[in-house]
Parts: C-alpha cells; sequence; structure tokens
C-alpha cells in the first residue's frame, strides 16, 4: 500500500491516482516507444510503511479491439490497463458495434480505460451493464447493471484532462462516447451568459484573471462550474449588497451529491429543476470583493445573476448573530462590561461578549479603537492630526453599512464640559484591507489645518449604523 506508478514523471493515466490497497495487482497503460516507469511513495504518505513489488510483467496491447471506431469516437486516443476489451455485437444501443468491458477479478479498482480531452466541455458516453465514469478522479457518474443503455454526462473544466473508465465486478458495456467541447469565455462574456431578469440593476463582474466555460441546452444560455476548485466562477460585489441566481446540476446520473460551495456554506442541486440562492441577512453579507462558487460532486449550471444594493438594516441582524435581544440589545448596551456599547463593538470589528481593553487603541492594524496622533509634513514640518481605524467599508464610503464622522472639540478652559462637538474640517480616506478581512478597509483621517500651540483640541470618531 502507498504506492503510485508514474510514467516519464507523471501519473500513469491508467493509475487510479490514489495509494494502492494491500495485495492487490496495478495496471496502467505505456504508450509506444521507450519511457521510465517509476514506483514511488504517494504524495500523502508522511511515515512510508513496508511495501512489497513482485511480478512486474509487461503486456503487449496488440490485442485489443478498435476503441475508436467501437464507441464512435476515432478522434480521441484511448488507453487501456488491465481490462479484458472485445467487440460487442449482441448487446448495443443501435444495432451496430459497441465494446464490451471485461474486468479480471484481480485488477478491479486499479483497471481502467481512459482518454485525454482538453476542456472546458462536457463529456457523454452511452453506458450499461456495470461501469463508473471518473473526470480526474472525481467520480462523474456509474451504472451498476443498468437496462437499457443509459445516456451519463460529465462537466470537464479547463485544460487537459483525463476522462477513465473503471471496471467492476460484472460486465461493462460502452456503445458510444463524444466530447462535446464548450466556449471558453471572458469575464464580459460570462455576464452576458448569466443575462439577469429584465430590469435588474445588475452590479457584479467576474474574476478579471478568470476565464468561465458556455454551456448552451434547452432555451437558455448560462456558466458552467466544472467540480474542483480550480474552476470555481469569482463574482466580484461592488459594495454590500443581496445576490441571488439560479442554479441547478448539469446531470442527474451523479453518484455523490451535488452541491455549490459558497464562502457561506453549500446547497445541495438537482439536474430536474433550477434552484433560486439568494442572501438576505448580515452574515451573508458580501462586500466588496471577491466571493467564490465551486461546485462539489458534478458540474453545476449558473444563470439569472442578480447583484442589487443591500438597503436593509446591518446592525440588527449583527445583533442578532450575538444573541443579544431585549434590553442587550441597545446601542449603548454594554454585556460584556468592556465600556464599548454595541455600536461601537459593531462599528469597530468587535465581539459584543467578549471583554475587549477599552483604553488599548489598535488603530488600522487590526479591529480595534481608534488611533488618535500627529504625522509631520514632508516639506514644512508643520504637524497634522492623524485619525486611523480599521472600519466597515463600501465602493462609496457613505452610506454604507456604517457611517463614521470624525469630530472635533476645543476646550477653552480646564474643567469644562466637552459637549460642543462639530464635523472636524480634514479629509478622511479609506485604503481596502488584504483579502483576508473583506467588507473592511483602514480609514485615514487626516486634519486640513496643522496643529497650533496654546490650545488644546480634542477628537472622537461618531459611529452611525444600519
Amino acid at each position: 500500500p502507498g504506492l503510485n506508478v508514474l510514467i516519464d514523471g507523471n501519473l500513469a493515466a491508467g493509475d487510479p491516482q490514489r495509494s494502492y490497497p494491500a495485495s492487490r495487482p496495478a495496471a496502467v497503460s505505456v504508450p509506444p516507444g521507450r519511457h521510465v516507469l517509476r514506483i514511488r511513495w504517494g504524495p500523502f504518505e508522511e511515515t512510508p510503511p513496508a511495501a512489497a513489488i513482485s511480478r512486474v510483467t509487461v503486456i503487449p496491447d496488440a490485442t485489443d479491439p478498435d476503441i475508436g471506431a467501437l464507441v464512435d469516437a476515432p478522434e480521441l486516443a484511448w488507453l487501456n490497463a488491465g481490462l479484458t476489451l472485445a467487440a460487442e455485437t449482441a448487446r448495443t444501443r443501435d444495432g451496430a458495434d459497441a465494446l464490451r468491458i471485461d474486468t479480471p477479478k484481480t485488477t478491479v479498482g486499479s483497471a481502467g480505460l481512459a482518454t485525454t480531452v482538453r476542456g472546458p466541455g462536457v463529456f457523454r458516453a452511452w453506458l450499461a451493464g456495470s461501469l463508473t465514469l471518473l473526470t480526474e478522479g472525481h467520480p462523474a457518474t456509474q451504472v451498476f447493471l443498468s437496462e437499457p443503455y443509459s445516456l451519463r454526462e460529465a462537466g470537464v473544466g479547463h485544460g487537459d484532462r483525463v476522462i477513465r473508465f473503471l471496471g467492476q465486478y460484472e460486465t461493462g458495456f460502452l456503445d458510444a462516447a463524444e466530447w462535446s467541447p464548450l466556449p471558453s469565455l471572458s469575464p464580459a462574456q460570462a455576464l452576458e451568459a448569466v443575462t439577469p431578469p429584465a430590469g435588474s440593476p445588475l452590479a457584479a463582474v467576474f474574476a478579471e484573471d478568470a476565464v468561465y466555460a458556455g454551456w448552451t441546452g434547452g432555451d437558455r444560455s448560462c456558466v458552467m462550474i466544472a467540480p474542483g476548485g480550480a474552476d470555481a466562477a469569482w463574482l466580484r460585489t461592488p459594495e454590500p449588497c443581496r445576490v441571488s441566481f439560479s442554479a441547478r446540476a448539469l446531470t442527474a446520473n451523479s453518484p455523490v451529491a451535488v452541491s455549490l460551495e459558497l464562502e457561506t456554506g453549500t446547497v445541495a442541486l438537482t439536474a430536474g429543476q433550477w434552484r433560486t440562492i439568494s442572501f438576505s441577512t448580515d452574515e451573508l453579507l458580501w462586500a466588496d470583493g471577491w466571493r467564490s462558487l465551486t461546485a462539489r460532486g458534478g458540474a453545476v449550471l449558473i444563470d439569472d445573476l442578480t447583484v442589487t444594493p443591500y438597503d436593509g438594516p446591518f446592525y440588527l441582524p449583527w445583533l442578532e448573530s450575538a444573541g443579544l435581544t431585549g434590553a442587550a440589545a441597545t446601542p449603548a448596551a454594554d454585556s460584556d462590561g468592556d465600556g464599548l456599547g454595541n455600536l461601537l463593538e459593531h462599528a469597530f470589528g468587535l465581539d459584543p461578549n467578549k471583554t475587549d481593553v477599552a483604553g488599548s487603541p489598535r488603530g488600522g492594524a487590526s479591529f480595534g479603537l481608534p488611533e488618535i496622533s500627529t504625522t509631520a509634513e514632508e516639506v514644512t514640518g508643520l504637524r497634522h492630526v492623524t485619525v486611523r481605524f480599521l472600519g466597515r467599508h463600501d465602493a462609496n464610503l457613505s452610506p454604507g453599512a456604517v457611517t463614521y464622522i470624525v469630530e472635533s472639540a476645543v476646550e477653552h478652559a480646564l474643567g469644562e464640559d466637552l459637549t460642543n462637538w462639530t464635523s472636524a474640517q480634514g479629509t478622511l480616506t479609506a485604503i481596502p484591507s488584504s483579502s483576508s478581512l473583506p467588507g473592511w478597509a483602514d480609514f485615514v483621517w487626516r486634519s486640513a489645518a496643522p496643529v497650533t500651540s496654546g490650545s488644546r483640541q480634542y477628537f472622537r470618531v461618531r459611529t452611525i449604523a444600519r
């Protein structure tokens, strides 16, 4: 166990790309010519166990029938690894020839028939008997003793991908195989392919450095997402918003459940109907940044994408997610006793159920209270007041989930109450934070006038939340 087979440094096409179980033969196909075969420990074996290798045999494939002709796909190159193949004339779909596939009982799970295609596209096959169809090692569809032939489909992502048929204990039949390339779409074309409902103010774009697959079937065009993280669709939401789109599985024949994985969870899908996926709670709001949609278990189709600015309350869903109700949910309530009310905890990314040190501002480096300091101009040397903090961010700064207003007051005499606060004269800018903190920005406010001697100034940040 724990071994892989490589041909000229690459995993063999017939290799299941996993550790072989104990005492089981392994069979791989070797193309014509001289090649170097290596047997190595699998990439996931941190501590290789003891293993034995015996009876290495080279068997010419000259007895195999013309696979391409029998499955109506002569344009594809086929490799057989350990299967017994023969022309079938009795059990066919259309009365012509088919390919009969028998698996020796000693090679069940390791033998297979493979071909390589260049995606994106959809691979279709008419199968009967007992076979499993895999794309890049992921089970795409399977049949067990099916009567009669059934059409199975598998979505394939971009680049060169290996399609494999695994033999089972019973005989399998492959009557026809078809590779249908799909057009690669630019971000603009992908957005056009998921045409939103009439009148929808679509405000999202697809990632600029990604390529997407266009799919057309029935009466609609849309975007196909192949299974696996490498083929995820990437959307950008320019401000806090509501996102809605339709999704369904490409095929109903997947041996595992098909779902669409978002950063907020997964949604189960079927091929029978389109399902509307939308978000309307604070936890699922998408702020400025890229968000991924990843297909799991099988290819997924998405259509009817709608992205609209979110005009509902942000603060109330945040209270609900924190478990605060009644008197503990008022803006000034301080359940954790750290001197910070709920509204400030919300505005500066703090936990209302965990004590924070109110006297320890951390500025824009991390979540915390605003940091107030002075900075000198490089040319004149005059010093200006700077207020810095990490705050909730949207595309236009205001109005957003939180509006931040820097205010100032002047103390004319010692001991006077600071009650006359006015909006401070200065410039507030926002620098989007790293991708690890989507929806937040490093806010920096700089006073318009330099600091002068003979007076004392105070500054604060007032927050207004929706």
